[in-house]
Formats: structure tokens, C-alpha cells, sequence
């Protein structure tokens, strides 16, 4: 029985590991959740405006990395679907309230089964948009995004790469 979400970043273990999804659809379009401003205060990434991301979650006590996935996709998309690769991770180092966190997130690639906005839960990613784009398209915003305002956590780029190659684009 776990009693302990090891996973999620504290004041004396600051270490975070999450998932994220490429979500495709029929067409090989990717779905990017779309911030025309991050309003939420808690948020790392507060004020920033013209950001796009690929849906991540943080995992929960007791949670599987696949749980985490299909609970992330219907969170913050309304999205069902099937995971059909792993993509790798990607690590990056911020800081909160002066603290140094190291987050890991390991990314999955998900074919789109069901879509339905209205099945997404009322928190802070429901401010975004979800825009369905051309991969190339959504790696050029996203390295374009990352250079803008020098933050290596808003390049998933290396992960839409990945992705073209498992779907053979």
C-alpha cells in the first residue's frame, strides 16, 4: 500500500516527475493546449502570454504512468485515447519560491479515440485552448516560444520529433 506520493516535488525532496502526450488525431495533427495568458497565480509559468504545451500531469498517490496519461488527457482535454508509444522523457531545472526543482517528465505517444471539451476539468488548464496543428507547425511555436522567453521548459520540440518519426511522417 502506498502512503507517500514519492513523485510529486516537497521543500526537502525537490525532485517532480510527471507524463505528457503527443495527441494525434486521424489527420496526424497534434493537439496543443493553446495560452493566450497563464493566469493562474500558482503556476510556475504565470503571466506568460502565446504559449503552447503538450498536455502534462503530475502523477497521483498510487497512480500508474498509463493512469496518469488517460487521466491528464480527459483533465485537460476531454480527450480518450490509446497510448501507442513511449517518446522518451525530457528533464529540466526550475526554480519556485527560490527553491531548485529538477522535473522529469516522460512523454507517450496517444492516438486520439474520443473528443469531447466539455468533459474537462474546471482548473487552470481549461483557460487553454486546444488547437489541433501540422506537427512541424507545433515544433516551429515551440522552439520559436522557447528563444522569445529563454525557458527550456516551454521547448517539447524534442518529443514532436520523436513523434514524427514512431508515425512515420
Amino acid at each position: 500500500m502506498v502512503s507517500k506520493n514519492y513523485y510529486q516535488k516537497t521543500t526537502g525532496y525537490p525532485a517532480h516527475l510527471s507524463v505528457g502526450a503527443v495527441l494525434f488525431d486521424s489527420e496526424n495533427k497534434v493537439a496543443g493546449l493553446y495560452f493566450q495568458e497563464i493566469k493562474t497565480e500558482d503556476n510556475y509559468f504565470y503571466g506568460l502570454k502565446d504559449v503552447y504545451f503538450l498536455m502534462r500531469e503530475s502523477l497521483e498517490l498510487g497512480e500508474t504512468l498509463e493512469q496518469a496519461v488517460y487521466r491528464g488527457l480527459m483533465e485537460e482535454m476531454g480527450a480518450g485515447g490509446e497510448i501507442k508509444a513511449f517518446l522518451g522523457s525530457i528533464k529540466t531545472t526550475f526554480e519556485k519560491n527560490n527553491i531548485p526543482i529538477e522535473k522529469t517528465t516522460l512523454y507517450f505517444l496517444v492516438k486520439l479515440i474520443s473528443f469531447d471539451e466539455s468533459r474537462r476539468l474546471e482548473d487552470g488548464d481549461i483557460c487553454a485552448e486546444i488547437k489541433w496543428l501540422p506537427i512541424d507547425e507545433l515544433i516551429l511555436k515551440m522552439r520559436n516560444q522557447a528563444k522569445r522567453l529563454q525557458i527550456d521548459d516551454l521547448d517539447e520540440s524534442e518529443i514532436l520529433e520523436r513523434a514524427k518519426v514512431v508515425l512515420g511522417l
